[in-house]
């Protein structure tokens, strides 16, 4: 049997394959060669066209297999690009009607459409739930009653290919009732692309209504070109651009009349504040941070006036941002600790002023689960030592850019702290693959390691960590000189860890 054009050498083995049925069922019990040899298949066309026994084969077990639970879903959504890719040469494999978890037909208000189950199953978890329900119930049909025939047929262009071509012909409104539509459907990847066009439509008159609907209706992709847009134009007031959908972050940058007028407008919205201590010391400021009732963190990052007390601020606050103010001192963390007491989230980074009493301190904050000590070069042994034994409850913890730290001193913290689930060691050069070992054994609640620029870390410490440390959902190893071997290594025995290099 020919082989298509660019086989990878180690699917070569397969070449003794008398048929396709013969092949397929060669590939089919390694999933990853079967990908790989379905993809490199579909690129030669003329190949394809030979053997599309084969192509319809894997389609068919790929669609049944996801459906009852044994083909994992970021392998289905590999194949699913895939299919997308290749769209107009797989579309006739693609319905096979009547045929159980494979097509199914969907009566979309006057319409009856077929559609394939792996294409709209895979991305939508609505369209997953409704033909599961269709198939425990022994039909091949469904109806849907959300949105209208046109933004119908809209999804299922958009679930077919992974694009939709006239979608910059839509105006206003149809964009954003598709974008209502997507979030019901479950669409993620729609309501970005949706969001791409709609930001065509914001302009000076309407960027503050923008912002605030599409923060009510919680659309972040949208809110963030809005905020792309009103910091182009405006000085007074800035957004911070969101990660969550329920935060509106603003930094306010004067106090002017038309300042203030503007920030009236998202009062109300408001969860984040940044301003520089000697404007929220003003009444203006203090009127301003008064307005705001759903306010939860407040950031004085980089301010210059030392503070005595912090009498501006609602007590209610969980947030605290004070990095870089040289002012701060062991007091300033009693009275903070004695003032909110429902700080759940500090950040000090590049106060290299802080020692022992700071430290010392922070046992008086209850619900911290939240730490940022950036920039922190004075730290050694006996302070990371007292911040572990004053901070039980630490969940997230960032030490980049630390480098006086050694093994010892991280080895001694994390026997302390060993419940993290978020640490940042970025720039902590002076940390081994010794540190790395602890915190694969120690650190049993670990998902998120950051270590951007951690030179002293070595490929086989990094995979031994990995191999050791099961919690681990997502590794950031960018600026590391990490081979090129290890990574792919990594990411094809542990698909479900997210890795950034």
């Amino acid at each position: 049997m020919e082989e298509p054009d660019f086989l990878p050498t180690n699917l070569k083995k397969y070449a003794s394959c008398a048929s396709d049925r013969q092949l397929f069922q060669s590939l089919s019990p390694r999933l990853d060669d079967l990908i790989s040899y379905f993809e490199t298949g579909c690129d030669d066309v003329t190949w394809a066209n030979r053997h599309r026994k084969f192509l319809a084969l894997v389609l068919r077990w790929c669609s049944r297999n996801y459906f009852s639970n044994r083909l994992p879903r970021h392998k289905a959504m590999v194949i699913v690009a895939i299919i997308r890719k290749y769209y107009a040469l797989l579309a006739p494999e693609l319905l096979f009607f009547p045929s159980f978890y494979y097509t199914i037909k969907i009566k979309a208000f006057d319409e009856v459409h077929d559609v394939n189950c792996l294409l709209f199953g895979v991305e939508s978890d609505y369209f997953r739930n409704l033909f599961r329900s269709s198939f425990e119930n022994f039909t091949y049909f469904c109806q849907i009653k959300s949105g209208n025939l046109f933004q119908f047929l809209l999804v299922k262009e958009y679930l077919n290919t992974g694009d939709i071509g006239e979608l910059w012909r839509l105006d206003f409104d149809q964009l954003k009732a598709l974008m209502r539509l997507a979030r019901i459907w479950f669409l993620p990847g729609l309501l970005e692309k949706c969001s791409e066009i709609i930001k065509r439509y914001i302009d000076r008159d309407n960027v503050v209504a923008t912002i605030l609907e599409a923060h009510r209706l919680q659309y972040l992709s949208w809110k963030n070109e809005a905020f792309q847009f009103f910091n182009d134009h405006e000085k007074g007031l800035q957004f911070i651009p969101a990660d969550n959908e329920s935060e509106l972050r603003i930094q306010v940058l004067d106090l002017k009349h038309d300042t203030i007028n503007c920030f009236n407008q998202f009062a109300s919205e408001v969860t984040h504040l940044s301003m520089d201590v000697d404007l929220a010391l003003e009444p203006a400021g203090k009127d301003l941070i008064d307005s705001c009732p759903r306010l939860k963190g407040f950031d004085m990052s980089g301010s210059r006036t030392p503070l005595q007390n912090f009498g501006f601020l609602p007590s209610n606050l969980i947030e605290l941002n004070l990095s870089a103010c040289t002012w701060i001192h062991g007091n300033h963390i009693r009275v903070i600790a004695q003032n909110f007491l429902y700080v759940k989230k500090l950040e000090l980074a590049g106060n290299v002023q802080l020692g022992f009493s700071a430290w010392s301190e922070l046992s008086r904050m209850h619900h911290l689960t939240f730490l940022n000590l950036s920039g922190c070069h004075q730290l050694k042994r006996e302070d990371l030592v007292l911040i572990a034994r004053s901070t039980p409850n630490l969940l997230e913890l960032s030490l980049e850019e630390c480098r006086q730290l050694a093994d010892p001193e991280f080895i001694d913290f994390i026997t302390l702290c060993p419940h993290l689930r978020v640490l940042n060691l970025s720039g902590c050069s002076g940390l081994s693959d010794r540190s790395l070992n602890e915190l694969g054994l120690r650190a049993y609640q670990l998902s998120y390691l950051i270590c951007v620029r951690t030179t002293g870390f070595t490929d086989q410490g990094i995979e031994r960590f990995v191999r050791m440390r099961s919690s681990l959902l997502k590794l950031n190893l960018r600026s590391n000189p990490y081979s090129v071997r290890v990574i792919a290594n990594l990411k094809q025995e542990f698909p479900f860890l997210q890795i950034e290099n």
